[in-house]
């Protein structure tokens, strides 16, 4: 029974990242529709977002034996927050596209050692049922997570969705913390 708390716990993880990536594929076109990117941009920081990811999913696998998982989450956690922030300058296009390299490598690196944790967190035997489990969770985020977003968008514009997603970023801190205290 130990290890159910942990995995629910790992799956949140994984969920609010995923939750991230969501979001920032989502304001996307809203940039565009917004006229704040032009369509050569939007190319652009998307294949940069996606470079970012493969980029911290690739520094985990290499390197994950060497370092902390706790080091690795905190720095997805500050990379997080850094790309959060900068989208309070959505009309420069360098901090634009530093947003979204932070978040795509930040995303890489903890995508990467949150999966890590969840085979850890499992045992031989059962970890297809638990990892099905989390893939379920995660799931219901991908319907949840972007609902949300649009409803706020809707209501508070931009602003409120960058809020939206900084509350996120705290999310992932708490979890990264209560990690750090409880494993």
């Amino acid at each position: 029974m130990k290890r159910l708390p942990s995995i629910v716990f790992v799956s949140l993880l994984q969920t609010l990242l995923k939750s991230f990536t969501i979001l920032f594929f989502l304001l996307l076109p809203i940039l565009f529709d917004e006229k704040i990117i032009t369509a050569e941009q939007l190319g652009f920081i998307g294949a940069i977002f996606i470079v970012g990811l493969l980029v911290g999913g690739s520094l985990v696998t290499y390197k994950l034996h060497e370092v902390s998982k706790v080091l690795v989450l905190q720095l997805a956690s500050v990379l997080l927050f850094l790309g959060t922030v900068l989208l309070f300058w959505l009309h420069d296009e360098v901090f634009l596209s530093l947003a979204y390299i932070c978040v795509g490598v930040a995303t890489g690196l903890g995508m990467s050692t949150v999966n890590a944790l969840a085979a850890e967190f499992t045992v031989k035997g059962m970890r297809y049922k638990v990892l099905a489990k989390m893939a379920m969770v995660m799931d219901v985020m991908r319907i949840v997570y972007p609902f949300l977003s649009g409803l706020i968008y809707v209501a508070t514009g931009l602003r409120g969705l960058i809020l939206f997603a900084l509350f996120t970023v705290a999310g992932f801190v708490a979890f990264t913390i209560f990690y750090k205290i409880r494993f």
